[in-house]
């Protein structure tokens, strides 16, 4: 069986590399440019990457968000393989198989990382860095498995803040002897996975769903993937629902548009957000002080005005996508009786009052003054609300979502 899968695996690269061969030969091209962009700027910087606690604290930060937001399988076994061994002694060689991948992939990321922050200098000090770095990266997949198998919060809690911190001490530099800790730590999270129940059945329709997601993103099947993808999302379970809120005919498209945002994607979100922490970050402290281009003073400015211009074209974005596909079922015939203004006004109040909170956070944070700020609030809510006006006309909403966009890039500078 075991030639079966490597003959599978060998068969998906195929069909993946004839399919996706100018593409990737483009992204490769764009990586190498940007890696040695990006080496030259690391040998000419004065910034200390390697004991910095900025960019071990950055670390810890990707990994929580790994933690929390990261929905594909920590060890993603083959269905086949796991209908063939389930109940046989192979399973646990699979199993162990799964877990040597997982170390070998880490260890030549942060082997990568490593070789990034240390410019490329072969020292003792490179291997010891990589050795905390990809023992730690095994200790949160381990953590992110322990949350996918629905552990006790407290324990998870407990492993990601215990081995952060020693993560912190032994990768700054600040105590170089917690990376013993660290590795003892790590025995123990594999000893202590002998005490999680997997649910078994979850993890095989997960593993078949991301088997089936791989297999049609390969062959480039768009109507297999839209099917399997909306398949799951009915599958999906939702703590509030629409008769959750105080549902009356007047306010029905206001409580869908409510509904619909709060079942936004967390992942997405949190990328969203991040625009935003960044924009503040690099604008309002002295953490990327130092490091090249993002650090220089004359470009954070610019680099604020982008992200968060970038973060409101998104929100303009999904809540244009919810009412365009209100209105096209309207179109074809299912049967909604409001008019198109309604259906505007009810998703124009939720996103206008979502961009006013976001605003309004961001004025007290960067103090631009109280008539900058009102000009940025009839600004930014004007545009939302033009644009979604402006949907049913086919011919020029393209025109109209650049110039919003344009509008967002250069508003936000009032802020600055």
């Amino acid at each position: 069986m075991y030639k079966y899968l490597i003959r599978q695996s060998l068969r998906e690269l195929k069909v993946q590399f004839q399919n996706y061969f100018f593409l990737g030969l483009g992204l490769i091209i764009g990586a190498a440019l940007f890696l040695y962009s990006f080496i030259m700027a690391i040998h000419t910087s004065s910034f200390p990457f390697a004991d910095s606690l900025v960019f071990s604290g950055g670390i810890c930060v990707a990994q929580l968000f790994s933690i929390l937001f990261q929905k594909s399988l920590v060890f993603a076994m083959h269905p086949a393989a796991m209908h063939f061994f389930f109940n046989s002694e192979k399973l646990e060689n699979i199993k162990t198989i799964l877990f040597c991948k997982k170390i070998i992939s880490k260890l030549v990321l942060s082997l990568l990382i490593c070789l990034a922050i240390l410019n490329f200098k072969l020292s003792i000090n490179l291997w010891i860095k990589t050795f905390v770095l990809c023992t730690y990266f095994i200790i949160c997949a381990f953590i992110r498995w322990f949350k996918y198998n629905r552990y006790r919060f407290d324990i998870i809690v407990v492993f990601y803040l215990f081995s952060s911190v020693l993560f912190l001490l032994a990768f700054s530099g600040t105590i170089i002897e917690a990376t013993i800790p660290l590795f003892i730590f790590l025995i123990f999270t594999v000893y202590y996975n002998g005490k999680i129940k997997v649910d078994w059945g979850r993890y095989y329709e997960d593993a078949l769903y991301q088997h089936r997601i791989s297999s049609a993103s390969r062959h480039k099947n768009l109507a297999e993937m839209h099917q399997i993808v909306a398949e799951h999302l009915a599958r999906k379970k939702h703590r509030i629902r629409i008769y959750h809120l105080p549902l009356k005919k007047n306010n029905a498209l206001l409580c869908k548009a409510l509904i619909e945002s709060l079942r936004m994607s967390k992942r997405g979100l949190a990328l969203l957000g991040f625009l935003l922490v960044f924009a503040v970050l690099l604008n309002k402290t002295t953490i990327f002080a130092g490091i090249p281009i993002i650090g220089e003073p004359l470009l954070a400015p610019f680099l604020g005005m982008f992200a968060i211009g970038t973060f409101f074209a998104n929100v303009k974005q999904i809540y244009s996508k919810q009412i365009a596909s209100l209105y096209q079922k309207h179109k074809l015939g299912f049967f909604i009786p409001h008019t198109f203004m309604k259906i505007v006004s009810s998703y124009a109040t939720v996103c206008c009052g979502f961009t006013t909170l976001i605003i309004t956070v961001l004025c007290i944070i960067f103090r631009p003054g109280m008539i900058k700020s009102m000009i940025m609030l009839v600004i930014f809510n004007l545009i939302m609300v033009l644009s979604f006006l402006l949907l049913s006309k086919k011919r020029v909403s393209g025109l109209i979502d650049i110039v919003a966009n344009l509008v967002f890039l250069f508003s936000s500078g009032l802020l600055f």
